[in-house]
């Protein structure tokens, strides 16, 4: 709660007593005088303890109302007006304050049919506004940097836990949000992460996760496909199929509970969805870390992913556009645009983008009008998407998978984004979430117990499916049981879907929550059961593989070459270090 609470406020909704603003002088006491344009309209009452503000007041044009809100951070939360003249048929020529703060009507009252209330009263948030905008943008930049450094250090702990980096800074985003940061010290991280700011951290967010789908989308190599696509189709398909059905269901009965008030249509929607994403970018490290990539089961899993992350995101933006579309009307009239947009995208402007990989080949970098052409483009789409009602994160999917597929191109490209967006915009996103995160909502056992069953339903309807169709493609049961543990990682991606429809009005605060804890127990999990399924790593690659085969390769492709017995392995982050590594060796 915080302390004091003069100061300058925006009104959202517009008020039909003050306005679109007000302000709040301190007075003796613990009161506050309310004033519109150096007009007194009256004082209140703050009680710091519980947070309660309440008064009498005058409105702008006439009128009295009692006035009831929940101060936090800088917020005055669910500001409540009461008119006091029940039948407002009487309008003061004038409103003054007395000495004691009393509202007194100065002049002769008239009859008049409108008061300027409403006959019910209203309800609107004030937001406390800074005075000058250099304080907001110091304070953003603050909190940025607490999150950067935070993200940073809570990812280094993850490696060491031998989990994905990312899902370190996911910790780190709820950890600096009101669940753990909050509960410590609710005065400290209101003042670091003011609710002025969060606006400014969700535009940094949202262009960091429109460059980093774009990301993933270049990642998606199709060559993965290549003689796996029925059964990587299969599998995938199986693996969205029955964690989708299991989430309309238990949709049915947690409708009534914890939706907010949303059609039926979106909210089961974006419950199917969340149940059946699997995260691409941390099961492909997880992959990675036991050198799985090249051999059966892991090159099936990688396409299996790649054919699901497509899916999905598809799925994401029909849920969308349920969410935000009213009639069935609408609903075609976007499909119809997303459908146009995809075409053009991948018709003419894939054509155009194939010149930069013919530009790189010429002069051995991207030059600089192709970076920016690249960088509009990527914007440009995610523009697009949310204009016609999608995502703007589908844009920068759809951006990323019309990119050349040329190797050394890819790596430049991801080379000058990534380090921006993985250091700085990806972080604020996590911390965005966090914020918007409140473990503290599931206060009662029966929400606890839902919390549970989601992250039982979902483990068992992500590994059934997977398992499943990977047995009868010929898997034997400890192979399958590997695929169906990678299937169920939903890491990021899940969470970039939450937030969606959070911001969608398609689930509430509370079922928000809950589904944030499956993401990360569902993700977290996965290593440490692969470890247990696997422990020899019978399905990846040993670096002994590893040498066999560099020997084979270089004594196909340098006949005349006398491969030594023994070797050192050098792994150059970059080209240049290259001729110094090798050197060394």
């Amino acid at each position: 709660m915080p302390v004091k609470i003069d100061g300058p406020y925006a009104l959202s909704p517009r008020s039909t007593c003050f306005g679109g603003t007000f302000q709040l002088n301190d007075a003796p006491h613990s009161t506050y005088t309310l004033v519109d344009n150096s007009t007194k309209l009256g004082t209140v009452q703050f009680l710091s303890k519980t947070g309660t503000v309440a008064g009498d007041v005058a409105c702008v044009k006439g009128g009295f109302v009692r006035l009831r809100a929940t101060a936090n951070d800088r917020m005055l939360n669910n500001v409540q007006l009461i008119p006091l003249d029940v039948a407002h048929v009487v309008k003061p020529v004038k409103a003054a304050v007395t000495a004691t703060g009393a509202v007194a009507v100065v002049g002769k009252p008239m009859l008049t049919t409108d008061s300027g209330l409403p006959p019910w009263g209203e309800t609107f948030t004030a937001t406390k506004q800074r005075t000058e905008s250099s304080k907001l943008v110091a304070a953003f930049l603050l909190a940025a940097a607490v999150v950067i450094i935070v993200a940073y250090l809570f990812g280094l702990l993850a490696v060491k836990l031998r989990q994905p980096r990312v899902m370190g800074e996911v910790i780190a985003g709820i950890v600096l949000g009101p669940s753990v940061f909050g509960a410590i010290s609710s005065n400290l991280q209101a003042s670091l992460f003011a609710s002025d700011i969060l606006p400014a951290f969700g535009i940094a967010a949202n262009v960091g996760l429109i460059f980093y789908m774009f990301l993933i989308g270049m990642e998606l190599d199709r060559s993965q496909l290549k003689g796996r696509l029925t059964q990587a189709a299969a599998i995938s398909n199986s693996s969205v199929a029955l964690p989708m059905v299991l989430g309309f269901a238990v949709a049915l009965p947690l409708y009534p509970i914890l939706a907010p008030h949303t059609k039926f249509v979106s909210f089961a929607l974006f419950m199917g969805v969340s149940m059946s994403i699997t995260a691409f970018p941390v099961l492909a490290r997880i992959l990675a870390e036991r050198r799985m990539l090249k051999k059966p089961v892991g090159a099936l899993t990688v396409a299996c992913a790649a054919v699901d992350d497509v899916s999905a995101w598809f799925l994401v933006a029909l849920a969308t556009t349920v969410a935000v579309s009213g009639t069935f009307g609408d609903v075609a009239k976007t499909i119809g645009e997303a459908v146009a947009f995809i075409l053009i995208m991948a018709l003419v402007v894939r054509p155009l983008l194939a010149r930069v990989s013919t530009a790189f080949d010429e002069v051995g970098r991207v030059p600089g009008a192709w970076m920016v052409a690249i960088f509009a483009m990527v914007l440009l789409s995610a523009y697009i998407t949310e204009t016609i009602n999608i995502a703007v994160i589908f844009g920068g999917f759809i951006a990323g998978l019309i990119m050349p597929r040329n190797a050394r191109l890819t790596r430049e490209v991801t080379h000058r984004i990534e380090d921006f967006v993985l250091v700085l915009l990806l972080p604020m996103f996590f911390a965005y979430t966090g914020l918007q995160t409140n473990i503290g909502l599931l206060d009662r056992p029966e929400l606890w117990l839902i919390t549970l069953a989601l992250i039982g339903i979902a483990i068992a309807g992500k590994f059934g499916g997977a398992f499943v169709a990977a047995r009868v493609a010929g898997y034997d049961s400890r192979a399958s049981s590997v695929i169906g543990t990678l299937m169920n990682t939903r890491g990021l991606t899940e969470l970039i879907v939450l937030n969606l429809a959070l911001q969608r009005g398609a689930i509430s605060n509370v079922l928000y929550a809950a589904l944030v804890l499956m993401a990360l127990v569902t993700t977290f999990m996965a290593a440490p059961i692969l470890r247990l399924i696997d422990p020899h790593n019978r399905y990846g690659e040993g670096v002994e593989d590893a040498f066999e085969e560099a020997k084979a390769r270089a004594a196909r492709d340098y006949p005349d070459l006398q491969v030594p017995e023994r070797s050192v392995l050098v792994a150059p982050q970059t080209d240049a270090a290259l001729p110094q590594l090798l050197a060394l060796a």
